[in-house]
């Protein structure tokens, strides 16, 4: 399968970028080289086989740019003797990240008065020079857009990943690793890359299990949060086409707000605002005050969840970095359902069909200490105890035979 598209030639691909730009592939080490430097060289792999039966378009490491000049074949660059690839190579040999394309932002020299290998004064030279900084961007769009699929974007270190973010975060999935001229040893490093790698992509994985997919998160938080409140309230509307137009129309006006926060307004009046924007999509009382706030209150719980899981940092949350910076825990309302209620002693109300006066009226009987983190923290013991158990589920059959005591077959 090839790594570039059907309209990418490898000839052309090569020749633009082969100067710049490399493959995470490289020979062994020598048997008795304890430090692991020897053999970095990659002539041989380069000029002499047939590499691309080893790369992949998976994942590009991206640097910030070239600290030396590069030697004379195709995919020199991060291959260089007494520098410090041997410890990229050591972090990535025999991980499913062997064979990766690695480029760096910036191709060819910085200014001749900048030392190219500090990567401080080539920052604080881009600031100033942004021209350079958005030619070589495009530049970097242009490369990745060769590639055959969506590549997921490894900067090597804090700058490269605040630029990545900055100007390739909406269209890329930008993950971040320590630099490999960092102050460790081999191991240390490889442990701090795979670390941080492979743990994102099992978060990843278990945000994907439970929201249905890891690359939107905004969007992914406004529909779970949709389901959580429409699953038993919003059987009333069969017209599916008319249902989900009122949804899409209910979720722009979510997320836009979201990301335009904070509008000049507090959180309680934004929210308030947001609740009733949310019940004029919807046809005259199809849409109750009890089902928008929970929309929304359910939005923004994920969202801090997952910016706790991720950090507020991951570009994936990119667009409503300034509304999980600027509100906090102390500012978001639990969102109000029959297990909130309940916990809060709260009987014989049906939140789903709460208008405005009564949900307020509900909201000012709460105690003091009930608030959004007091609903986060108990939220799984609600469920227990003020949940319906499906006695068809195998978790109530195994229940029951955890209270009976029965050991099963183990010994």
């Amino acid at each position: 399968m090839s790594v570039l598209k059907a309209d990418c030639n490898w000839e052309d691909f090569e020749k633009a970028y082969g100067s710049y730009a490399s493959w995470a592939i490289w020979n062994k080490p020598e048997k008795n080289d304890e430090k692991g430097t020897s053999n970095i060289d990659g002539r041989a792999i380069f000029t002499e086989t047939n590499f691309k039966t080893l790369i992949n378009g998976k994942w590009v490491f991206v640097g910030l740019n070239a600290s030396g000049e590069a030697n004379d074949y195709p995919w020199s660059s991060f291959h260089k003797e007494g520098s410090m690839d041997y410890k990229l190579r050591y972090a990535l040999q025999n991980s499913v990240y062997e064979g990766s394309y690695i480029t760096d932002v910036i191709k060819g020299k910085v200014d001749h008065k900048i030392k190219a290998s500090n990567s401080k004064d080539v920052i604080d030279w881009l600031h100033n020079n942004k021209d350079v900084l958005e030619r070589n961007i495009n530049s970097l769009k242009v490369e990745l857009g060769c590639f055959d699929g969506e590549p997921t974007l490894i900067a090597m270190g804090d700058s490269v990943y605040e630029i990545l973010v900055e100007y390739m975060g909406t269209g890329y999935r930008v993950m971040k690793i320590p630099h490999y001229s960092g102050f460790y040893n081999k191991e240390t490093y490889r442990a701090k890359v795979l670390a941080s790698l492979d743990g994102s992509f099992s978060m990843d994985f278990l945000i994907c299990c439970y929201f249905g997919q890891s690359k939107d998160l905004i969007n992914a938080a406004i529909d779970r949060a949709y389901v959580d409140m429409a699953a038993h309230t919003m059987k009333d509307l069969p017209n599916y086409v008319e249902k989900w137009e009122y949804r899409y129309n209910a979720s722009m006006i979510i997320k836009n707000r979201l990301i335009k926060y904070p509008d000049g307004k507090t959180y309680k009046d934004w929210h308030e605002e947001v609740v009733i924007e949310i019940i004029r999509v919807y046809p005259k009382s199809k849409l109750k005050y009890g089902q928008a706030q929970k929309w929304l209150n359910m939005t923004v719980k994920y969202l801090y969840t997952l910016s706790t899981l991720v950090g507020i940092e991951d570009n994936r949350l990119i667009s409503v970095k300034s509304f999980l910076s600027q509100t906090s825990a102390n500012d978001y309302y639990p969102p109000v359902d029959s297990y909130v209620l309940a916990g809060a002693g709260i009987k014989g109300v049906t939140w789903s069909t709460l208008n405005k006066d009564r949900y307020d009226a509900c909201v000012e009987r709460f105690d003091s200490d009930m608030d959004f983190l007091w609903e986060l923290k108990y939220w799984e013991e609600f469920v227990k105890e003020y949940g319906k158990p499906d006695k068809k589920s195998y978790s109530y059959y195994r229940s029951k035979k955890e209270e009976e005591n029965v050991p099963g077959w183990i010994e």
